[in-house]
């Protein structure tokens, strides 16, 4: 899989990503893009996974818990 610069780049300046699987470290480091893209301070980062939401914690994404 072929993944976007940008989101490389913030896969391997935020170490603490690695605490997830790699698939979920994508999913966060998007979200994170999105995030700053958007200038966004009302974002909201869904998973199912709490380690995931915890991880997404870290870099203050506001993790929607249903």
């Amino acid at each position: 899989m072929k993944i976007d610069e940008s989101i490389q780049s913030i896969l391997e300046l935020k170490k603490e990503i690695a605490d997830c699987r790699s698939l979920d470290g994508i999913h966060v480091a998007t979200a994170i893009f999105l995030r700053d893209a958007m200038h966004s301070s009302n974002f909201v980062f869904h998973s199912f996974d709490n380690r995931v939401n915890e991880v997404a914690g870290k870099f203050g994404l506001k993790p929607h818990l249903v």
